[in-house]
């Protein structure tokens, strides 16, 4: 329960970095790598939910998606979160929309 705890604190931290234009491609990068690095803790999904928006988001740019990837798989795959199977089927299909969009330029331009 101390890395979720101290997990609060990082995210203000980790949303600033990806949200703001300002933040430059290896920043953003490195705040992708962080939040995978915290999600490989188990953290509960909603605590996370903003930094989820964020990484889907950055599925959008070639130079970021295989660490939005990574950040993604991390809080996914870990074996806390399918405890709540209904959390999370819910925070994945509020994103689904931008993800399909993203697979679907992806192939597109194949």
């Amino acid at each position: 329960m101390i890395v979720v705890n101290l997990f609060h604190l990082v995210v203000p931290l980790l949303h600033r970095y990806l949200s703001t234009a300002a933040s430059s491609s290896a920043v953003s990068e490195q705040a992708l790598r962080c939040f995978s690095s915290w999600a490989q803790f188990g953290l509960p999904l909603p605590d996370s939910e903003p930094l989820i928006a964020l990484a889907f988001v950055a599925l959008r740019s070639e130079s970021h998606f295989d660490v939005a990837v990574d950040a993604l798989s991390s809080v996914f795959s870990h074996p806390d979160n399918h405890r709540s199977l209904a959390s999370l089927i819910l925070s994945l299909l509020s994103h689904f929309t931008v993800f399909f969009l993203v697979l679907y330029y992806y192939v597109d331009c194949d």
